[in-house]
C-alpha cells in the first residue's frame, strides 16, 4: 500500500490517455484516477487518508466484492467516521483523516505541509498517548494497545506524508455502469397548468435537461421514462425522493413572456424537502437549447460535481436545428405514447422532416409510427408499413449513426428482417454508446428474449428495471424468461410486482393469473382474472388464462370450450400448446409446438419454443422420449447452440 504513492505522474502521457483506463490499486485509488483525470499530489493525500483509516479502525473505509464495485465506493459513498468505529481515536486525527478522504480534491488538504502542520497539531493535543487499533481479525478486544501507540502512529503518519511524493502501482480496469450518489429526478411542476401555445415542449425540454445531466460522470439521473410517467400531485418531497430513489429533485416550470421562453426551476434537497438553489432563466424561443445547455451547468456546479463537455457535445449532435420541426417531432411522439394514433403522429413526423430533412430523430420516430402501425393491425400488418419503417431506420441511422435510438431502430428493422446478425450489431452499438440507458438495455433484453436466450436478456432486461423501477414492463419480460425456462415462482413473484406497481396494465394481470394457475394458486388466479375483466372483459388474452386455469384444475371440456374462443380470435399455437400438455393431449401439443416454430416469428415477432423453453421447462415432462418431440428438440438445440455463440455477449 505505502508503495501506491506517485506512479502515476511517471506513466506516459499515451498511457494516461488510454480510453477507459484507470490507473491505481483499486483499495486506495482516488476518485478522480478512477473518472481518468491526471493525478497529483492531492490523489497522493487521498491514498494516504485510506492508509491512517486502516491504521486506526483496522480495516480500509470502503469494502466490496470486485474492483469495480469498490471503484464505485470511492466515487460515491461517504466513508464512515472512524471514530464510529474506534470512539477512542482523537477528534483531530479524525478530521484529517476524513479531509484527505474528501471526494473532491479542491476540497482536500493541498499539499504535504498542510497535512503536516494538522498531524503536529493533534499530536500536542494528545494527552496519554494511546490510541486503541482495532483488530483485524476476530472478535473485538476489550483491552487497549500498548500506551505510546498513539505516538507511533502519529510518527508513521508524518513518515507516510513525506512518502506520498515517492510511487504508487498500477491497476487498469473499467469502470462498469452502476447507482451514484449524488442523484437527481427532473420533474416538470404542476402546480400551475403550463400555457396551451406550448403544447408538448416542456416535455420535450424536460428529457432533453435529463438526456443533458447524464453528461455527468458522477450524478445519477432517474430516467426520462420514469419521471414522466409519475404523478407527483400532492406528494411531499420526501416521498417523491423515495419513490423515484433520487437525492435531488429538479423541478421545471416553463413560461412564455413575449417571444422569450421563461424557465423557472428549483433545486431541493428530497430528504430535507427544502429549496437549496432557484433558478430563472429567460431566452428567445429559438434559443432554447442554449437554455438547458447553461442550466446543466448550473446545476453541475451547484451539486459539486464535473460536467464533461465532450459527453454533453455528443448529446447535442442530434438535436433539433429548428424549433418548429422539433416540436412536430415531440407531437408526435406524444400521439404514439399516449393516444397510440400511428397517422396522426406519422403526419407529423413527416412535417418535421419537410422542415429539417436530416432531423434524425424525425426519421426514427417515422420508423416507430410505421412499425406500431404494422404491429397494431388485425390483419397482422402490411408489408409496405415494414418497408418504410424500415426505411425510415435506415435515414435515421445515416443522419446519425452514434445515436442509441437510431442504432436500436436499425436494430429491430434488422431483427424484422430476420437479418440477426446486423441486428445484433446495432444492439451492440447501443450498448457501448449509452450503457446507462433505460431504453437502450431494455431492448436489447428483448431482443435476446425474442431470439430464445432468455438467461442473457435478463441481464439487460434487470438493469432496465432498476433504472427504471416504475415500469413494470422489463418485469414482464424477465417473468417471462423465467416462465419459459420453467422457474414459474420466479415469474410469479415478478409478475406481482409489476402488477402492484400498474394494476390496471391488462397484459400483467393476465400474465400473473396465467403464472398463479400454473402455481395451483387457484383461487389467487381467479382473483386476477377478475381484475382483469373490470378493465377488458372480451380480451382474448382473457380466453387463455380461463383455458390454462381450467386445464390446471383438470376441467377439460371447459379448458376446451375457453382455447375454442381463443382459436377464433388468433392462431394461438403457443397458448394451446400449454392447454394441451396440461391436459394430457400430447399429439396436440406436439402438433401446436411445430406450428409455433414455423410460424411464431411471422404472428408473433419472436422465435417460439426455443430450445431451453423445451429441454428445462417442466411442462414438456409428459413428452420425453417421444420421437416426435426428440426430432424436435434435436432441431432446436442445434439452432440455440448457434445463436448463443453469435449472440449472447452483446
Amino acid at each position: 500500500q505505502i508503495m501506491d504513492f506517485g506512479l502515476a505522474r511517471l506513466l506516459s502521457s499515451v498511457e494516461r490517455a488510454e480510453k477507459g483506463a484507470v490507473e491505481g490499486t483499486p483499495a486506495y485509488v482516488s476518485p478522480e484516477q478512477i473518472e481518468g483525470q491526471a493525478a497529483d499530489r492531492r490523489s497522493d493525500l487521498y491514498s494516504l487518508g485510506i492508509v491512517l483509516y486502516e491504521m486506526v479502525t483496522g480495516h480500509p473505509p470502503f469494502k466490496a466484492d470486485s474492483p469495480g464495485a469498490l471503484a464505485m465506493k470511492h466515487l460515491t459513498e461517504l466513508p464512515r467516521n472512524p471514530r464510529e468505529t474506534n470512539p477512542d481515536v482523537p477528534a483531530g486525527l479524525s478530521r484529517v483523516i476524513m479531509k484527505c478522504l474528501e471526494k473532491s480534491p479542491e476540497r482536500r488538504y493541498q499539499s504535504a505541509e498542510q497535512v503536516l502542520t494538522d498531524l503536529d497539531r493533534v499530536e500536542r493535543e494528545i494527552s496519554t498517548g494511546s490510541i486503541p487499533v482495532a483488530p483485524k481479525d476476530g472478535p473485538e478486544e476489550k483491552t487497549g494497545p500498548p500506551a505510546g501507540i498513539g505516538k507511533r502512529i502519529m510518527s508513521l503518519a508524518i513518515g507516510l506524508v513525506a512518502l506520498a511524493a515517492a510511487t504508487y502501482g498500477v491497476y487498469r480496469f473499467l469502470l462498469p455502469p452502476g447507482p451514484f450518489d449524488p442523484s437527481i429526478a427532473v420533474l416538470l411542476d404542476r402546480e400551475e397548468e403550463a400555457p396551451p401555445e406550448l403544447g408538448n415542449l416542456p416535455r420535450g425540454l424536460q428529457k432533453n435537461i435529463v438526456e443533458k445531466l447524464r453528461a455527468i460522470p458522477r450524478l445519477r439521473v432517474v430516467p426520462w421514462e420514469a419521471v414522466a410517467g409519475y404523478d407527483a400531485q400532492g406528494l411531499s418531497e420526501q416521498k417523491i425522493g423515495a419513490d423515484l430513489g433520487a437525492r435531488h429533485l429538479l423541478r421545471l416550470n416553463f413560461r412564455r413572456v413575449d417571444h422569450d421562453l421563461r424557465l423557472t426551476a428549483k433545486l431541493i434537497d428530497a430528504r430535507l424537502g427544502k429549496t437549496t438553489q432557484p433558478f430563472l432563466m429567460d431566452k428567445p424561443m429559438e434559443d432554447y437549447l442554449l437554455l438547458e445547455d447553461q442550466l446543466t451547468g448550473h446545476i453541475a456546479k451547484a451539486l459539486r460535481v464535473r460536467l464533461i463537455e465532450e459527453r454533453l457535445s455528443k448529446i447535442k449532435e442530434g438535436k433539433p436545428k429548428n424549433l418548429e420541426a422539433y416540436i412536430h417531432f415531440l407531437d408526435g411522439m406524444n400521439l404514439l405514447e399516449s393516444d397510440k394514433d400511428s397517422a396522426r403522429a406519422i403526419a407529423n413526423f413527416e412535417r418535421a422532416i419537410e422542415i429539417d430533412p436530416r432531423y434524425a430523430l424525425a426519421h426514427w420516430g417515422l420508423g416507430n409510427a410505421y412499425e406500431a402501425r404494422y404491429n397494431s393491425a388485425a390483419d397482422g400488418g402490411r408489408s409496405e408499413d415494414l418497408e418504410r419503417m424500415f426505411q425510415a431506420y435506415r435515414l435515421a441511422y445515416d443522419y446519425d449513426p452514434n445515436s442509441p435510438e437510431t442504432n436500436l431502430g436499425l436494430g429491430w428493422a434488422y431483427f424484422n428482417e430476420r437479418d440477426n446478425a446486423a441486428a445484433f450489431n446495432h444492439f451492440r452499438k447501443a450498448l457501448r454508446l449509452d450503457p446507462g440507458n433505460y431504453t437502450v438495455n431494455k431492448d436489447a433484453g428483448a431482443f435476446l428474449r425474442s431470439l430464445g436466450l432468455y438467461d442473457a436478456a435478463q441481464k439487460y432486461l434487470a438493469r432496465a428495471a432498476r433504472l427504471n423501477p416504475l415500469d413494470p414492463e422489463p418485469l414482464i419480460q424477465m417473468a417471462q424468461g423465467r416462465a419459459y425456462l420453467g422457474q414459474h415462482g420466479k415469474a410469479r413473484d415478478l409478475l406481482k410486482k409489476a402488477v402492484l406497481l400498474a394494476p390496471d396494465n391488462i397484459l400483467c394481470l393476465n400474465a400473473y393469473a396465467a403464472q398463479l394457475a400454473v402455481t395451483s394458486r387457484f383461487e389467487e388466479a381467479e382473483r386476477a382474472i377478475a381484475s382483469a375483466e373490470t378493465i377488458d372483459r372480451k380480451g382474448r388474452k382473457l380466453f387463455f388464462v380461463r383455458a390454462l386455469l381450467a386445464a390446471a384444475r383438470g376441467e377439460r371440456q371447459k379448458a376446451l370450450e375457453f382455447l375454442g374462443f381463443l382459436k377464433a380470435a388468433e392462431k394461438a399455437t403457443l397458448e394451446e400448446a400449454l392447454v394441451y400438455l396440461l391436459l394430457g393431449m400430447n399429439d396436440e401439443a406436439i402438433r401446436s409446438i411445430e406450428a409455433g416454430i414455423e410460424r411464431g416469428f411471422a404472428e408473433r415477432g419472436m422465435y417460439l419454443f426455443g430450445y431451453p423453453w423445451l429441454s428445462t421447462n417442466p411442462c414438456f415432462k409428459p413428452l420425453r422420449g417421444d420421437p416426435r418431440f426428440e426430432s424436435v428438440m434435436k432441431k432446436q438445440k442445434t439452432i440455440y447452440q448457434n445463436e448463443l455463440k453469435k449472440y449472447e455477449k452483446l
